[in-house]
């Protein structure tokens, strides 16, 4: 990652995984695209974040465009990480 740093083609931001969607609501750390992984939806449309929940629902929200890619091998999970394909 240094070789990236040291000519300025990148940024450093140390901050610990838990503090991710803070920023994001924040607005610290704007996005403007989101690419997620997600899995194939049910019979209502419902997809599941499966094991990528930690910021990628604050992702989600805080996104100016979302593009989510279906995963056939991503388990669905339960709880905050269901979202709808129409989101």
């Amino acid at each position: 990652m240094r070789h990236t740093l040291t000519p300025g083609n990148g940024s450093y931001t140390p901050v610990f995984l838990s503090e991710l969607p803070l920023l994001f609501k924040r607005n610290i750390l704007p996005i403007d695209v989101s690419l997620i992984l997600v899995s194939v939806p049910d019979s209502h449309g419902y997809c599941s974040l499966g094991v990528f929940l930690e910021a990628t629902l604050a992702a989600i929200e805080n996104a100016k465009i979302v593009i989510a890619q279906v995963n056939k091998q991503m388990p669905r999970t339960y709880g905050d990480g269901i979202i709808h394909y129409k989101f």
